[in-house]
């Protein structure tokens, strides 16, 4: 927003002034439009006015305008105030005090001489639109939004106040009003990277992945090295499954962010290079020490190169930190069985079905733990809670017959071990025969039955391998 030097003419209903100053006045106003304009030349003409006539309120204004061009902030505020004093209701010294004040993050005192500015000129749209940047910086987003609706009254040519709005509005969760004044200010302005990568961080935010691609697209043909559109690129990629693109972007960004590091790995690990993995993830948590979700997929990793003791650490760090997710839980409790230490298995997986009982893996690993354990009711019940829950293993099968059986049910005996022996019968009917040669045996309650005896022929042609029975240990996720 351009602010112009003043004209005699403007000043003339102002204090009675000494000639000698309007003429210095008159040398500095001849330099205006001339590659002197805004000199320390000029400067010199205005100050020697004002010397003359400490109240020439143009001068003074003129002043402020070429030290706020050279940056000299304290000059130019001196003369703002001297001005302000002058004419205690023009609000134009207290804007251009206001704009010096919020660049030297003097947020409260631009707040003051904004409120004042805007009671004596209400219609000013550069006043409103800085009352709606520093709304905007305090969090204030609603009023934000209000500030900018009336620059937009007060000048609909004012293009960068849709940018303002957008950026308010998507802050405030209004995805549609904010994505309409993105696309409106882009309809004039399609290369502005800045609305273009902002365009696409809100289609990604509102999970619209084909439409943030599209446009996070765009913004990379404007700036193909921006690490912010590398980074959200090659994680978008990854999220659609695309990780050749991913690590085409990711290669390329920032290697000391954190966030590409996990990303990289994550490849790395979808590559099945395990090593490369860790090397990104133990790089990223140099950068990101207090990062739950990275201990946790280092874990991942290092339990995919059987480092189990490793993973536990990893793991048991991601926990502390307070991941105390599904999947976390469940793998520690697979470190633990890998490491033969089945009672801290078995409270980890206990842990997990707290924090997510419909999932029907941590079930069926407890009632494995649990049988080996001879815990038998405890084991029955969460085979039970596994099949309801979407695991149904031929393993789980046999063993809920034999509790059924045991238990006199002959009918949900039945139940189980026909399901057992449909799902993998070159298993489970030679072992029930090799079962049935025993002089007592837990499936005694159902060996006489006709369903039973029906079912064992219908696959008598399979033979009778001397194998053993299938091992009773977790499935390690």
């Amino acid at each position: 927003m351009s602010i112009f030097l003043a004209l005699w003419l403007l000043f003339q209903a102002g204090a009675q002034i000494d000639q000698r100053a309007v003429e210095w006045f008159r040398k500095g106003e001849e330099l205006i439009g001339t590659p002197d304009q805004f000199s320390d030349r000029q400067a010199e003409f205005f100050e020697r006015a004002v010397q003359i006539s400490p109240a020439f309120a143009a001068a003074r204004y003129n002043l402020a305008v070429i030290y706020l061009q050279q940056k000299k902030l304290d000059q130019a505020v001196g003369h703002l105030d001297a001005l302000i004093e002058l004419e205690p209701e023009n609000a134009r010294g207290l804007q251009m005090r206001a704009q010096i004040r919020f660049g030297q993050a003097q947020i409260q005192s631009s707040r003051e001489d904004l409120d004042r500015a805007l009671k004596i000129d209400s219609q000013d749209p550069i006043s409103w639109h800085l009352l709606g940047v520093i709304h905007f910086q305090q969090g204030r987003d609603q009023d934000a939004v209000d500030a900018f609706a009336q620059v937009l009254k007060l000048n609909p040519s004012t293009s960068q106040t849709h940018i303002n709005l957008a950026q308010a509005y998507q802050r405030l969760g209004q995805d549609q009003k904010a994505q309409f004044h993105y696309e409106f200010f882009l309809r004039t302005h399609p290369e502005d990277f800045q609305a273009q990568f902002r365009l696409g961080l809100l289609h990604l935010e509102a999970g619209r992945k084909e439409a943030a691609l599209k446009q996070l697209l765009k913004a990379e043909r404007l700036n193909p090295d921006d690490p912010g559109v590398l980074r959200e690129l090659g994680g978008l990629y990854l999220e659609l499954g695309n990780p050749d693109e991913a690590k085409r972007r990711l290669s390329r960004s920032d290697e000391s962010d954190a966030w590409n590091l996990a990303n990289l790995g994550l490849i790395a690990r979808r590559e099945k290079r395990f090593a490369d993995a860790e090397r990104y993830l133990r790089a990223a948590l140099e950068q990101a020490p207090n990062n739950d979700q990275l201990w946790a997929n280092l874990g991942d990793i290092l339990s995919f190169q059987k480092k189990y003791q490793e993973a536990v650490e990893a793991y048991s760090r991601a926990l502390d930190l307070g991941q105390e997710t599904f999947s976390t839980l469940y793998n520690m409790a697979a470190m633990q069985v890998s490491l033969g230490m089945k009672d801290k298995a078995e409270e980890f997986l206990k842990r997990a079905i707290k924090v997510s009982p419909q999932e029907g893996r941590a079930h069926y690993s407890l009632a494995v733990l649990l049988d080996q354990r001879k815990e038998d009711d405890g084991s029955q019940r969460h085979f039970l809670e596994a099949i309801r829950n979407g695991v149904d293993r031929p393993q789980g099968r046999f063993r809920l017959a034999q509790f059924f059986a045991v238990q006199s049910q002959p009918e949900e005996a039945m139940v189980h071990l026909t399901a057992a022996i449909r799902m993998e019968p070159q298993t489970y009917v030679p072992l029930v025969r090799r079962i049935l040669k025993q002089v007592v045996s837990d499936l005694d309650v159902i060996r006489y039955r006709k369903d039973f005896n029906d079912l064992l022929k219908e696959y008598e042609s399979i033979p009778d391998p001397k194998t053993s029975p299938p091992s009773q240990s977790p499935a390690v996720p």
